[in-house]
């Protein structure tokens, strides 16, 4: 492989549908890579102890996947600043869902929603980085950066930090857009399109890279201050090589929880970057914690619940095995889960067993969690449908 080629996630994802398919790669070879992919497990009959109530749900107005696994919805006390994969971002009302603008954008947007409760962050495909008050849309500010954005983090301390198709990291000042620093790592020459969320915390940017890093960077410098090396590539081909950290970082108390593609499940200690424990699991949309397990669905969709702190499976349900199960979230004593024909699946936190399921969509699903305790899973489709959904026992 000469060139820097870019697979895209929600391609992969994709060919669940399919026995055998092939992927496009993005660059000056005309190689193609044939993957051979087993059937989805079919649904089964259980005893339905939870209920699931949506409640309520919007249209996204799209139907182009491919950039819908990079779009991260931003919530906080002003609403839900959702942007689909037309170019339209939207602020929703939190409890009914109503729309209370909508803003049309000129370039395909890639990366965001970013930013707080008073300034949101936009990424597209040229490279642009735009800002926008989350009042009225009205545009704040407009820079322009290496290559395509892919993510956007939330703020804290006034600060943003943006994830490029070139893998490098910027900091940039929210209320000006003045870029602070850049950290750049070399790419490896075949990976996965998509980039795992920056995350900033206690004046810290947790970061992962196409190469399988894992860094800590100081969030008023932009200097390293560790990095972590989820697994190494290996292997005979260069998509055996894969080894991109591109899904969900989870962040607690004292520990950072992430995972790669090919590679491994890490717990690291957010002050040194001592790796506490490593298991050999692999996945590409992240991992999610409750502060008591950490969930995951690796790459032929079996759901994995291990135990914070040591690392040990609390259980495994293998029942939804290759049926593309999306990032799982804990809601209450319930962890939702959407899967590739659109259904949202309830896990028994305790055990892993099936307690309610639903369909709620004619495509993949993608869920992310609430801010807040308050019960509710937010779920989107690969065409940028958007709803709530909580759940209750049956009794």
């Amino acid at each position: 492989m000469k060139s820097y080629l870019k697979l895209s996630l929600c391609s992969i994802a994709l060919l669940l549908l399919s026995a055998c398919s092939y992927i496009p790669f993005f660059g000056d070879d005309d190689d193609e890579v044939v993957i051979e992919l087993r059937e989805p497990a079919p649904l089964f009959d259980f005893v339905k102890e939870h209920s699931i109530y949506k409640r309520w749900d919007r249209a996204g107005g799209g139907s182009d996947a491919s950039s819908a696994g990079t779009l991260t919805p931003l919530l906080n006390e002003k609403g839900i600043f959702f942007a689909n994969n037309k170019s339209k971002i939207t602020r929703y009302d939190v409890a009914s869902g109503e729309a209370l603008w909508t803003k049309k954008l000129e370039n395909r947007i890639s990366g965001g929603v970013g930013g707080d409760a008073d300034i949101i962050v936009i990424g597209d495909s040229e490279g642009n980085l735009s800002a926008y008050s989350a009042v009225d849309a009205s545009l704040l500010w407009l820079i322009e950066l290496s290559s395509e954005v892919l993510a956007v983090s939330t703020a804290d301390s006034g600060k943003v930090v943006i994830r490029t198709n070139d893998n490098r990291i910027y900091a940039v000042e929210l209320a000006s857009g003045e870029k602070l620093w850049q950290v750049n790592e070399t790419p490896p020459a075949l990976t996965i399109r998509g980039a795992s969320l920056p995350i900033i915390n206690n004046g810290k940017v947790y970061a992962g890279f196409d190469n399988g890093k894992l860094m800590a960077l100081d969030l008023e410098s932009g200097r390293t201050l560790w990095e972590v090396r989820v697994s190494a590539p290996s292997g005979r081909t260069e998509l055996d090589r894969l080894v991109d950290l591109d899904g969900v970082i989870a962040v607690d108390d004292d520990l950072i929880f992430a995972v790669n593609y090919h590679g491994k499940v890490v717990a690291v200690a957010r002050t040194t970057g001592k790796v506490m424990w490593a298991r050999d699991i692999a996945s590409i949309s992240g991992v999610t914690s409750d502060g008591e397990l950490v969930y995951l669905s690796d790459r032929d969709s079996q759901v994995w619940a291990l135990q914070r702190a040591t690392g040990t499976t609390a259980w495994k349900q293998e029942k939804l095995l290759y049926r593309q199960a999306s990032l799982p979230i804990s809601i209450g004593a319930v962890v939702m889960v959407g899967d590739f024909e659109g259904y949202l699946h309830l896990l028994a936190k305790e055990d892993g067993r099936f307690v309610g399921r639903a369909k709620i969509a004619k495509r993949a699903l993608s869920s992310f969690a609430s801010p807040s305790d308050e019960g509710t899973g937010y779920i989107t489709d690969i065409t940028g449908r958007f709803a709530a959904y909580s759940q209750a026992p049956n009794n």
